[in-house]
């Protein structure tokens, strides 16, 4: 066989897996989620190891992504802020009762209010 018929043969057998992986998507996609399913403390033991290994050539991508996009980044965190303000301030606002304490206190300022003195005396009369 000469080079050129080896190459139609083989982008042929490329077009019919193409389509064959188009007509069977959701196949495939259940078999791999299923298969996931089954496999789950494997791949998890995998990728543990796997972010082990790779440590530092992780946190270099990582810290060049930031360096890369800096600006990218930047801009969706201010639309971000713009676009969930009001989501904020409700989610922060809500109020929560203490038991420890018998108070109410604003979501916002729960590390706060865990560190305040009256919290902390309540808490180790509770735990005596």
């Amino acid at each position: 066989m000469n080079h050129t018929v080896l190459l139609g043969m083989e982008s042929t057998k490329a077009a019919k897996q193409k389509q064959y992986r188009i007509d069977n998507k959701d196949a495939i996609k259940a078999k791999q989620k299923q298969y996931n399913i089954d496999n789950k403390p494997a791949i998890q033991v995998q990728k543990e190891q796997y972010n082990i290994d790779n440590k530092t050539a992780i946190q270099v991508q990582r810290k060049q992504y930031q360096i890369d996009n800096k600006d990218d980044i930047a801009e969706y965190k201010r639309e971000w802020n713009i676009n969930n303000k009001e989501k904020e301030a409700a989610h922060d606002s809500q109020k929560i009762y203490c038991d420890a304490c018998e108070c109410y206190y604003r979501r916002g300022s729960m590390c706060s209010h865990m560190r305040t003195k009256t919290h902390l005396a309540n808490t180790s009369q509770i735990q005596n």
